[in-house]
Order: C-alpha cells, then sequence, then structure tokens
C-alpha cells in the first residue's frame, strides 16, 4: 500500500492519508507517463484535492493502457478512475466502472485488482447506503487478498473496513454518506 494512505475511518469508512506524504510522492513521480505511474498520479492527485489534474491524468492513463494492449493494466486504471469518481460524487458511475474491473478482474484471476477494486466499490455502496452489499464486496476484497498472500497492510485496512462496516451498520450511525471526511476536494 502507499505510504500516504493511512487506511479507514473506523468510524466513517472515509479513506484517511497523509496528505504531506501525497504531495511529496507526487513531486517524485510528477513526470511519470507509464500506465502505473499515471495511475499512482490519479491517486495522488486526489488525495490532494487536485481534481481536475487527477481527472487529465485519468484520461492519459486509460489512453496509454489501450495503448498497451494490457487489459490488466486497463482494469487498474478503471480502479483508479473508479475512486476519482467517487470522490466527485459521481456514485453511479464509479459503481458501473468497479463493476466491469471486478468481472474482468474475476475472469482473469487478477486477485489483487479485484480486491481493491471490491474495496473501492465497497466504499460507493456505502455512500449510497447500500450497507450489506458492501459488507459483501469487502468480505470477498478479505478472502482474494489472503489466497493472493497480499501484504499484511491490505488484509489489516480491509478488515478495519469490515469492523467499521459492521459497527456502523450495528449503531444504525449515519456517517457522512458521501465517505469522503477528511480528504480535501
Amino acid at each position: 500500500m502507499e505510504a500516504w494512505f493511512r487506511g479507514f475511518d473506523p468510524a466513517t469508512l472515509a479513506e484517511r492519508v497523509d496528505v504531506g506524504a501525497a504531495e511529496r510522492r507526487l513531486a517524485e513521480i510528477v513526470d511519470a507517463r507509464s500506465v502505473a505511474g499515471l495511475a499512482e498520479k490519479i491517486g495522488l492527485l486526489r488525495v490532494t484535492g487536485r481534481l481536475d489534474e487527477a481527472q487529465e491524468a485519468a484520461t492519459e492513463a486509460l489512453r496509454q493502457a489501450r495503448l498497451s494492449g494490457s487489459r490488466e493494466a486497463l482494469a487498474e486504471v478503471k480502479v483508479a478512475r473508479a475512486q476519482l469518481l467517487r470522490s466527485a460524487g459521481k456514485h453511479e458511475q464509479a459503481l458501473q466502472e468497479l463493476s466491469d474491473a471486478v468481472a474482468e478482474a474475476h475472469d482473469n484471476g487478477w486477485g489483487v485488482i479485484e480486491a481493491a477494486a471490491r474495496r473501492q466499490r465497497a466504499l460507493v455502496r456505502v455512500a449510497l447506503g447500500e450497507d450489506a452489499a458492501a459488507r459483501d464486496d469487502l468480505n470477498e476484497a478479505l478472502a482474494l487478498l489472503v489466497k493472493s498472500d497480499a501484504a499484511p497492510q491490505e488484509i489489516d485496512v480491509t478488515m478495519v473496513a469490515i469492523g467499521a462496516l459492521l459497527d456502523r451498520v450495528g449503531s444504525g450511525d449515519a456517517a457522512d454518506p458521501t465517505g469522503e471526511v477528511g480528504i480535501p476536494g
């Protein structure tokens, strides 16, 4: 996981980030042109509140991924782009993009990409008030991460999100439905 990502707020499921670390990393990769570099830039620009620049990076990343012919790279870019759509409040579009990425990753056995897409789709579903579907996505993401021998931090973050969602559902918490607490922009 990225050093700037600090997990999810246990009460609201909002992403917690170290904006200073994100800005430092962005300065390091400012000239990135590879699909992976552009996908990383999308997330960094998003969490630093630079949504217009993030959209430009997403457009370029999609173009690069399509030109490369790598369906796996395209799926990863779709996940990053969907995070941007979620941040912009375009939940239905984000849900569709993530559902496409989940299906593509599942069909091709890309467990880590599927887990990332499911975890992000869960956040969109929380924003839409679909807590049961969000819980299902998080549980499946956790299973995929464990099966893929993902980094312990990936597994821990997903477990925290599951616990937070269970607490939220159990307490009837009316947390911020955008899921964007603590993220600028």
